[in-house]
């Protein structure tokens, strides 16, 4: 054996090369001053040469180790936890785990060990080994295990290997005397008989586990195991849970602490229905855990439940992903006086006609149960319309029914005594407001996916009443934001609230400021941008009262710029963020905690980018408003007009003001003004009284106030400048005032129409009746002369009449 033992190590050696280091896909874990290196699925060859030397735990399941040669983990001796499983191991070198005197476990499982991989000294008898896994290897192959190997593990506590048929128990396997749990899984066809576990019978084996495809059980191949108390069958969904059934015979008697009967079904067969043939062999055995998950049971006769007589001794009952119909399962249920634990979740579909349903809505629970678990259960009924009928139940799980239930507006009757409620999964769009009012001593409630945001909040009396509620879990319930008065009775009691994946946008601040012992806030996967200065004011506020306070805030869409500063700067230093590393910045893609890093130089670039859009945007709005007020001044015509300060005088110094175009100052000069002169009219004019340096518009409405009328000389050129036409709606516009309607002139130099006046001009156009001057073209002189002659008389009409009129109305306005 030694010889092919060194042919194999050296043909091993020939083709497999040390690693230089740990490969990228490896993880580092410190805790303390010891570390845990994990390195899955990484095609490892060998076994890494560069680890700590205080490494305690080694994990490379899922690679490709051959060979393990006696300078394997000599960089590593304070080893504790080996998992090899998963590799290509077929050979382990003498001296491989001497050094490591502090090694209690090793999982050796799913490679190509057979009897001749070891030799008898592979492992020191100094080792501290208590649990060793080697099944799904090859020894089956040969039908030998390394039984030499074995006689120097007598520490062994825990051994898992495989069982194959013709095995026996040599005196390897007898000196492991201290050896409490044993596990088998079967390779290749075997039959489990009478005799198969005769030599273990001085053992003292606690805990049994067995995996297997076997042709034939007999009944009595477990009397062997006097001391056991925890027993697990699994036929790994190959035979029928009836045919498994007679290896209890074996136990008959006995006191067992716990029995697990799983996985024990054909598959594509029909549900299983037990009887009292079947039940009988229960019956013998005072079980005080019995789980018979998973064996497609579709009923269990109420006769047989009957005739189980120790079945006053189960306290913890599985039933959980088999087949019941929801009328049985609480039928059969009450028939355990001391059960205090029940799981039926998880039930499995079934194919019949007609649905039984509840005719009783009344459902009436052991005086024991303590625990209830119908998580996926599947009702026949309207479970809103139930009513449990109950002693002592402290937990119920009633979760994610299907077809998917509705709370229907209803309240949950009975439960007064019930700690903790899980309704996750049933619809609750608009929920009864006292629904919960009979769970007075409820602490924890977990309500997820139940669309209580639907109804548009949660409704302000929902929770009326639990003044013991510790924990809520309202996740993913499309909440947008929360009513004020939402946890107002918890506001002593509450320590956890769940809201993620909801859609919140802010913190729900007027509800968390009634809490006062909160300790957990989870908020992740929401839709919060950044929290404000009375948020962040709040959650530290916790902290100071309760330093176990924590925020979960990881999947919101945060946004990292220079509009939440404060915010940034607020995570860099709180201690009150849990997941601050999770967190990530949602217009940069980059964690937060890497954006930290340089946030003093992100902070210098957001101020200096501050002042220089402030600057700007000062300059910009002073620039506008001075060019708007400018504009406004210049060519607001009722603005001027308002803001005027009309002057009046007793005798206004000038008879009339003339307004023109420069065009015109040929005409004005030659003709007009030497008129006005002959006839001792006082005029004013632009060129003759305008002050210098004051506005055109102002002189204007000054020239206004100190004449009795105004006159306009207008011509096609006069129309033809802005300000000409600005002045002209100023003049007219303060010249048509009150009082003044009648004390204007206009002179048309030209042939011009209404139309092209201003609006006011216009509208009075049949008050001023403007004058026209007679055309210098006209060929006829003595004509010509006649009509200028006219001009003037009315002209000069026009003028004294409107001067006695204005004169007359300063005096009576003088003397009242």
């Amino acid at each position: 054996m030694e010889n092919y033992l060194l042919f194999l190590v050296i043909c091993v050696h020939w083709t497999v090369h040390y690693s230089d280091g740990l490969p990228d896909c490896c993880s580092v874990q410190r805790l303390e001053e010891t570390f845990e290196v994990t390195c899955p699925g990484c095609r490892l060859q060998v076994i890494p040469q560069d680890e700590e030397k205080n490494t305690t735990s080694l994990n490379l399941m899922h690679n490709n180790v051959k060979i393990l040669l006696k300078e394997s983990f000599i960089n590593m001796p304070h080893l504790e936890h080996i998992v090899l499983s998963f590799n290509s191991l077929s050979v382990i070198s003498t001296g491989t785990f001497h050094h490591l005197v502090n090694l209690t476990y090793l999982d050796l499982s799913h490679n190509l060990l057979d009897g001749f991989s070891f030799e008898a000294s592979a492992f020191n008898p100094r080792n501290n080994l208590k649990t060793l896994i080697m099944y799904s290897n090859n020894f089956h192959l040969r039908k030998v295990y390394p039984e030499p190997t074995l006689l120097s593990l007598s520490q062994i506590e825990t051994l898992h290997i495989d069982i194959f048929d013709g095995l026996t128990f040599g005196e390897g396997f007898l000196n492991l005397n201290k050896m409490k749990t044993l596990s088998f899984k079967q390779r290749g066809e075997l039959s489990i008989r009478n005799t198969s576990f005769q030599r273990l019978e001085s053992m003292d084996i606690h805990k049994l586990s067995l995996f297997f495809k076997t042709e034939k059980l007999e009944r009595n191949a477990l009397h062997p195991f006097r001391n056991l108390s925890k027993l697990c069958l699994t036929s790994r969904r190959y035979r029928d849970v009836r045919d498994v059934l007679p290896l209890l015979h074996g136990l008959r008697g006995r006191t067992m602490e716990s029995i697990e009967i799983l996985h024990n079904y054909v598959r594509n067969d029909n549900t299983v229905h037990l009887e009292n043939s079947d039940i009988r062999f229960f019956s013998a055995i005072c079980i005080r855990k019995l789980n018979l998950s998973n064996n497609a049971i579709g009923s269990i006769s109420i006769e047989a439940v009957l005739s189980w007589a120790s079945r006053g001794c189960i306290e913890y009952l599985d039933l959980s992903r088999n087949t019941f119909q929801s009328p049985q399962v609480f039928f059969i249920l009450k028939l355990f006086p001391s059960i205090q634990y029940f799981d039926c979740s998880y039930k499995t579909s079934t194919f019949m006609r007609k649905r039984r349903t509840f005719k009783n809505r009344k459902i009436y629970l052991p005086d024991s149960l303590i625990y209830l678990n119908l998580r996926h259960f599947k009702f026949t009924s309207d479970f809103g319309r139930l009513g449990f009928i109950d002693k002592n139940l402290k937990i119920l799980d009633i979760s994610y029914q299907e077809p998917l239930f509705t709370c229907g507006g209803h309240r949950f009757n009975g439960l007064s005594h019930l700690t903790e409620f899980d309704m996750s999964g049933i619809v609750c769009s608009f929920p009864h407001p006292e629904m919960f009012t009979a769970m007075l001593n409820l602490t924890k409630l977990t309500a997820r996916e139940c669309l209580l945001g639907y109804s548009g909040l949660v409704h302000n009396k929902l929770f009326q009443g639990l003044t013991r509620l510790t924990t809520i879990d309202l996740s993913s319930n499309k909440i947008r934001y929360l009513n004020s008065s939402t946890f107002k009775d918890q506001s002593d009691s509450m320590k956890m609230l769940l809201l993620a994946d909801n859609l919140i946008e802010s913190l729900p601040i007027q509800s968390l400021v009634r809490l006062k012992v909160l300790e957990l806030l989870d908020i992740r996967n929401n839709l919060i941008a950044s929290l404000t200065y009375s948020e962040i004011t709040l959650l530290e506020n916790y902290r100071s009262v309760s330093e176990r306070f924590r925020v979960k805030l990881a999947g919101n869409p945060v946004l990292c710029d220079c509009n939440s500063l404060d915010f940034l700067s607020w995570i860099a230093t709180t201690q009150v963020i849990y997941d601050k590393d999770d967190i990530v910045c949602i217009n940069s893609h980059m964690k937060i905690v890497e954006m930290l890093e340089t946030f003093h130089d992100f902070r210098i670039d957001c101020t200096s980018q501050f002042w220089l859009i402030i600057s700007i945007s000062l300059t910009v709005i002073f620039l506008v408003l001075g060019i708007m007020f400018r504009l406004a001044w210049r060519y607001s015509v009722n603005l001027r007009f308002w803001c005027r300060h009309q002057v009046e005088h007793e005798t206004p110094p000038y008879d009339i003001f003339i307004s023109y175009c420069r065009e015109d100052c040929r005409w004005i000069r030659k003709s007009f003004t030497t008129w006005l002169e002959q006839h001792d009219i006082r005029y004013s004019a632009e060129d003759k009284t305008f002050e210098t340096g004051l506005d055109i518009c102002d002189n204007i409405m000054r020239a206004i106030d100190d004449s009795y009328q105004t006159l306009f000389v207008v011509s096609c050129k006069f129309l033809e400048y802005e300000w000409q036409t600005f002045a002209m709606k100023v003049a007219s516009r303060y010249s048509f005032r009150e009082g003044r309607e009648r004390m204007n002139i206009i002179i048309l130099l030209d042939d011009m129409k209404r139309s092209e006046f201003p609006k006011l001009i216009r509208e009075n156009w049949d008050i001023i009746r403007p004058l026209q001057w007679p055309d210098e073209h006209n060929t006829d002189k003595t004509r010509l002369r006649t009509a200028r002659k006219l001009f003037w008389e009315k002209l000069l009409k026009r003028v004294r009449k409107g001067n006695k009129r204005l004169a007359s109305s300063i005096n009576s306005e003088s003397t009242v």
